[in-house]
This record gives structure tokens, C-alpha cells and sequence, in this order.
């Protein structure tokens, strides 16, 4: 994430027994569901997404993710406060889930998107890896991972340079991770406007703007070129939710 970024971490330990390598809990192999009269096998998560004919709902699949996203950030807040880190990744699942279910073009691919929300920080912010994400959930949620990143596994860079190829590549994304990106931005943009307004009434805004590894009129900039790409490339309410949302960043980071 641009403006919260949170240095790595290393990969944290479990002192229980009852949980797996990625945190949520262990599962004996040949796990069942009762569906009447029937047994029908549950294999590992990632091989079996939903059903978006019989199920387009989310499963414990997504509920894995959230205990996976919590376990890697867990420790980590949001830039400047006291807020718990995971409350963003939930805040971005709740808003690609919504947008993701009323999308004809999305909606068989929810569940996907939905973990892939949850779990878009991690390569940037945490000791996790491509491949934990591909292991434990699948190559499409890894993929849209990894495209929603800004930077890689190790990648050092400033600022300018990985939002600028950032912005070039939201131009040629489909709708999948456009969808997580949005709703990442949206989020952003949102706490930002939020914690400005707050900083204003105290007297502080420029404390607040120095959170940041930009400054006011560089993230400016930046979510303008966000908005210019979303309405160009996925247009519709969130992306006008987002215009408006950063007509007001604007305004505060004069």
C-alpha cells in the first residue's frame, strides 16, 4: 500500500500445535462436508475454489485467508496510529466484494478477489512470498497479488519510480485486479481525508503530511493519475466514490 507502507517483518511463530504453517487451523486429510446422504471430499483450499454455478458465496476458504492476513500482519498499525494494520485488508475486501458482486463479469470470480483483497499487502509489507500466497490459495489469487504490488519481493525503489510504473500498469489490468486495486485506493484515500480533517481541526496538517514517504502535492498527483486510470478503465460508482473522495485529498493537500 502507497501511503501506509510498513517495513518487512520477519515470518512470525506459532507457539501452538493446532494450526498450520500459513495459521489457520489443520484440517485431517480427506476433510468432509455432510451434504445429505452424501460425503463429498473438501481437498486443500486452493484447489477448490467456489462453485460460482452452485455457490457464488465465500467459503472457509476466505475465512482462511482472513486469519492469514491477520497472522502477517499482526503486530503491524496503520502509518501515524494506534489503528491495527489488518483493519485495512478487511476494508478493502469488504469494498471488492461489494463491487465484485454486482459486476456480471465479476461475480463468479468472487472468491478470489475477496481473498485476493485480504491478502494484497503482504509481498509489499511482510515476510511473505509469492509462492506462500499460490500454496495456500491458489495461482489466481497469487496473480492478482502480485498485481496489485507496487514493488517486489525485496525491491528497493523510490517512491516516484514504482508509482509511476504502478500507474502505467493499472492501464493495461483486467477487471480482477482492477477491482482490488480500487478498492485498496479507495480506502486510502478515505483514511486520508479522514485523518487530514482531524489533523486541520488540531492545527496539525503539516504534521500530518510529513506521515508520509511523499509529500501533499506528490500524493496528490498520484491519486489524480489514480482516478484518471479507474474511470478510464473501470468506470462506474466506485470509481466515482473514489473522484470524489480525492477532490477532497486535493483540497486538503493544498
Amino acid at each position: 500500500m502507497d501511503e501506509n507502507e510498513m517495513p518487512s517483518r520477519d515470518r512470525p511463530s506459532w507457539g501452538s500445535l493446532d494450526v498450520g504453517r500459513f495459521g489457520y487451523p489443520l484440517l485431517p486429510k480427506g476433510y468432509f462436508h455432510d451434504q445429505g446422504d452424501e460425503e463429498t471430499q473438501v481437498g486443500p483450499w486452493e484447489e477448490h475454489p467456489s462453485d460460482p454455478d452452485s455457490c457464488p458465496h465465500l467459503t472457509t476458504r476466505f475465512t482462511a485467508a482472513v486469519k492469514f492476513a491477520w497472522w502477517w500482519h499482526s503486530g503491524q498499525f496503520r502509518k501515524g496510529t494506534t489503528i491495527p494494520y489488518i483493519s485495512h485488508p478487511m476494508a478493502v475486501a469488504s469494498l471488492a466484494i461489494e463491487d465484485a458482486s454486482t459486476d456480471a463479469l465479476l461475480s463468479d470470480r468472487l472468491e478470489d478477489i475477496a481473498v485476493a483483497a485480504l491478502l494484497h499487502d503482504l509481498i509489499e509489507d511482510t515476510g511473505a512470498t509469492a509462492k506462500d500466497i499460490k500454496e495456500a490459495f491458489g495461482a489466481e489469487v497469487a496473480r492478482i497479488v502480485i498485481a496489485c504490488s507496487d514493488r517486489g519481493e525485496g525491491v528497493k525503489e523510490e517512491w516516484n519510480v514504482r508509482k509511476r510504473r504502478y500507474i502505467e500498469h493499472l492501464g493495461k489490468a483486467d477487471d480482477s485486479v482492477l477491482c482490488v486495486s480500487l478498492a485498496d485506493k479507495r480506502h486510502n484515500a478515505r483514511s486520508i481525508v479522514n485523518d487530514a480533517r482531524a489533523a486541520r481541526a488540531t492545527g496539525d496538517l503539516h504534521g500530518f503530511w510529513n506521515r508520509f514517504n511523499a509529500g501533499p502535492d506528490q500524493q496528490a498527483k498520484h491519486y489524480r493519475a489514480l482516478v484518471d486510470v479507474f474511470l478510464r478503465c473501470r468506470p462506474g460508482a466506485p470509481a466515482n466514490e473514489f473522484l470524489a473522495t480525492v477532490d477532497e485529498l486535493v483540497a486538503l493537500a493544498v
